[in-house]
């Protein structure tokens, strides 16, 4: 019985690992990331990546307010989406956060294809946080929802 009781606790452990979330530091702001999605630092920027692996996101924080930041943002975000141009601006509320999501096409920096680019914007605390959702196709339409339920855990 033991025995048995043994290969349950390590199956669980092995396929219930999923169940379990991560919290990640953005700056002075925390987001708590399902543990489906990866999420990788370098420098200033934690990429998020979605079990679907699109679409491409960066999160990083920004100088000045939120209305600073949408003003400058296709400088912001240049290394990521050239060329943005927002077709649509809404004000955003995800949790306890208020800010701004822009909508529209722009060009993959890496390579030149034309992207989809989302880009919110959202005051956490006295932290501006810059989320860059892009990719070529409909994956940053698609995990929109997704992404906006991990944001709004930001605090």
């Amino acid at each position: 019985m033991i025995r048995s009781l043994s290969l349950v606790v390590l199956a669980c452990f092995t396929s219930c690992a999923s169940l379990v979330a991560a919290d990640f530091s953005i700056g002075k702001a925390t987001l708590t990331l399902p543990a489906e999605w990866i999420a990788k630092s370098k420098d200033d920027t934690t990429t998020l990546i979605a079990p679907e692996k699109t679409p491409h996101i960066q999160i990083r924080t920004a100088e000045g307010d939120v209305a600073a930041v949408q003003a400058k943002v296709g400088a912001l975000i240049e290394d990521q989406v050239k060329d943005f141009k927002p077709a649509k601006t809404e004000a955003v509320t995800l949790g306890a956060n208020q800010g701004v999501r822009l909508t529209g096409p722009g060009v993959e920096a890496d390579d030149g294809d034309p992207a989809s680019a989302e880009v919110t914007i959202l005051a956490v605390g006295k932290t501006t946080v810059l989320v860059i959702s892009h990719g070529e196709g409909k994956g940053t339409a698609e995990r929109s929802e997704a992404l906006a339920k991990i944001l709004a855990t930001l605090h």
